[in-house]
């Protein structure tokens, strides 16, 4: 049985996202419940770890490309609860987040603008090299990953239907 609960987490990245069936991503993310303690400190008194999918393409590229291990992001999207059973034949209930929205959170204390950047030139960098190798291997076998696109037709001189100035001064409107 599945339960559907909207929530809003604001948490670390503690696995690095992976590919998952057609097209999705999942990552794990840890968020911690804070509370005072009895001479008035704020603590930790607990940790949550949610596995966040998402399903939607875009959203799911963006991830790839932009999400790593220690990633602060705030995520919205559906509660999900599932139960599942183990090899052992025990039954757990597991907490999934599908995600409609991920952004980075801005109060990235450990992270600065040029780790950000980094990371996404590593990744960028990585991406290419993946592209170069499909190229090579599209050139040796003689296919095209593509089929060419066609010129857009060129459009007949008169085909506007407001006046030019010059239609106008000729026509005396």
């Amino acid at each position: 049985m599945t339960n559907r609960f909207p929530v809003t987490l604001v948490g670390n990245v503690v696995r690095d996202p992976e590919t998952i069936g057609n097209g999705g991503m999942k990552f794990a993310l840890a968020v911690d419940t804070r509370g005072k303690d009895p001479s008035g400190n704020w603590v930790v008194k607990d940790t949550i770890f949610y596995d966040v999918v998402t399903w939607n393409e875009r959203l799911a590229d963006a991830v790839q490309l932009q999400v790593a291990k220690g990633n602060l992001l705030t995520v919205t999207g559906d509660l999900t609860l599932r139960s599942y059973e183990t090899k052992d034949g025990s039954r757990r209930t597991g907490i999934n987040v599908d995600a409609a929205s991920i952004s980075r959170d801005i109060r990235l204390a450990h992270e600065t603008n040029e780790a950000i950047v980094q990371q996404s030139e590593q990744r960028g960098e990585a991406a290419r090299e993946v592209n170069s190798s499909r190229d090579q291997l599209l050139a040796k076998t003689g296919e095209t990953q593509h089929a060419p696109v066609p010129p857009a037709p060129a459009k007949p001189a008169s085909s506007s239907h407001y006046p030019t100035t010059a239609r106008v001064a000729a026509q005396g409107i």
